[in-house]
């Protein structure tokens, strides 16, 4: 009714969960759009397929908001896996990440981690960025990336941020003469000559 909805548009003004040009999702309506304007009574909101839709204050505060544009961080976090005949340059291979992942310009480092970490009172529970060996799949050596980027980053720009920093790691596991595994292959181990224990690839058609 209109006296809802009328107080639900105060404490939207009050506590500003969201505000124009945010991106939001509204769970229990399946709705999620750009907020085009806030209104005492409605909001205005331009879903991702273009349809702009009015919703009543009342039905927004009614269930879980998510504010998707209200970020202090968003989180890289992927497992690469890496195939060759000799596993033995894995160690050279995670140091080199390691190197890009702390220098990398849209990744959060140590001191800007532990900035954030105070300003939530220590209830963060976040860590500087990692590579790391994990172990073996079914697609080759496991190499664990994880990494915070800067939340003021615009979906599209953490996008080209992921894949600037993706690429560059793509580019050392090429650059150390391994490769990446894909799901079109098997690989198997096999014991070299002089003893030591590395992966193959095996051609084999896509299911």
């Amino acid at each position: 009714n209109l006296v809802e909805n009328l107080i639900s548009g105060v404490l939207i003004t009050l506590n500003r969960p969201f505000s124009e040009g945010d991106e939001i999702e509204a769970e229990a309506h399946n709705l999620q759009g750009i907020v085009d304007d806030v209104g005492f009574t409605v909001t205005r909101i331009n879903r991702m397929d273009g349809v702009r839709i009015h919703v009543p204050n009342s039905r927004l505060l009614g269930g879980v908001i998510v504010n998707r544009t209200m970020k202090d961080f968003r989180m890289v976090n992927d497992t690469v896996p890496v195939v060759a005949s000799d596993l033995r340059g894995l160690r050279t291979l995670v140091e080199r990440v390691q190197a890009v992942l702390d220098s990398h310009p849209a990744v959060l480092q140590a001191r800007e981690i532990a900035v954030l970490k105070e300003r939530h009172s220590g209830k963060l529970k976040l860590f500087p960025p990692v590579c790391a060996f994990t172990g073996y799949g079914p697609l080759g050596a496991k190499l664990y990336i994880q990494a915070y980027m800067r939340g003021g980053l615009s979906n599209p720009d953490f996008l080209t941020a992921k894949s600037d920093l993706m690429l560059q790691v793509n580019n050392c596991v090429l650059d150390n003469g391994l490769s990446v595994g894909f799901g079109c292959f098997t690989h198997v181990p096999q014991f070299q000559q002089d003893g030591a224990q590395g992966l193959l690839s095996v051609d084999r058609p896509p299911p």
